[in-house]
């Protein structure tokens, strides 16, 4: 019988030991988290955030950190998109449009939506239609200089 409880105290104890272990490290990741914030260092700050609601869903300090570091990187990488527009470097336009919706796929599972515009999907599609059009212009410029 001592044996048995023995047992069961120190699975006990190890379960405890593992479970703080377990919040100091969500802890570090989230202060690491503000120190990258507060460095300008956004992406790099949304992945700990990420990292750590992945680990403690219920952390709502790091939801809202990353609720709104995720805005103002979807603002900044949108921003890039309509100048990149503007100076006719579609290419770059959509690559800044894929990175915030890859953002939007990280930070989806675990219960944060960044919210896009309302015409977010028709501006995607058109970049993505003028970056295919420039890309074939390209193209076939290369193929008369091969050519000529």
């Amino acid at each position: 019988m001592r044996m048995g409880i023995r047992i069961s105290i120190g699975t006990l104890s190890l379960f405890l030991v593992m479970a703080l272990a377990g919040c100091v490290s969500v802890e570090k990741r989230y202060k690491k988290g503000q120190e990258l914030e507060s460095k300008g260092r956004l992406e790099e700050a949304a992945q700990r955030y990420i990292k750590v609601l992945a680990k403690d869903p219920g952390m709502e300090d790091a939801r809202q950190k990353l609720a709104d570091v995720g805005s103002r990187l979807v603002d900044t990488y949108l921003a890039q998109a309509r100048a990149h527009d503007s100076n006719g470097v579609y290419e770059n336009a959509v690559a800044a449009l894929n990175r915030i919706d890859n953002l939007r796929g990280w930070t989806s599972p675990v219960g944060v939506t960044l919210p896009v515009p309302d015409d977010y999907a028709d501006f995607r599609r058109d970049m993505i239609d003028a970056a295919v059009a420039s890309l074939f212009r390209q193209g076939e410029d290369l193929e008369q200089v091969t050519l000529s």
